[in-house]
């Protein structure tokens, strides 16, 4: 990274002074990786009221037949021994994660319908349901 110093105007003797850091450009293969990173943040889907039943397995079954699942995420409660009751799946691109959300959306896995949608990183989350209730005058 390389520094450029402009001095921008003298201010009863005293110089100001703007720093401007000068970042090279990317080039193609970074700008590749980060649009490639860009996709899968939006492929990434959330299943939620999933059976305490289900396993990785019954929810890979489920979900593979629309795609390459690059993770799948099924958060463990405190102790460690059972599931939250949703699970984070991740695509390669967004339409599988289309398809998917298409076709199970309000199907049954394993005697539970479940909810499928679009995922959001918790801080857009927090922030939307902050909003949702000053809207409504909960908050």
């Amino acid at each position: 990274m390389s520094v450029q110093v402009w001095v921008l105007k003298c201010y009863q003797s005293l110089y100001l002074i703007d720093y401007h850091y000068l970042a090279e450009k990317p080039t193609a293969l970074e700008r590749k990786r980060k649009k490639k990173l860009q996709q899968v943040k939006q492929s990434r889907l959330i299943i939620r009221n999933l059976s305490f039943k289900a396993t990785e397995a019954d929810i890979r079954k489920a979900f593979e037949p629309f795609g390459t699942i690059v993770d799948l995420n099924l958060p463990k409660k405190e102790d460690g021994k059972q599931h939250r009751g949703f699970a984070f799946i991740t695509y390669e691109n967004m339409g599988p994660s289309l398809r998917a959300i298409k076709h199970l959306n309000g199907k049954e896995i394993l005697k539970r319908a479940i909810a499928v949608d679009f995922s959001l990183n918790k801080t857009a989350y927090t922030s939307q349901l902050q909003k949702e209730k000053s809207a409504k005058g909960l908050f």
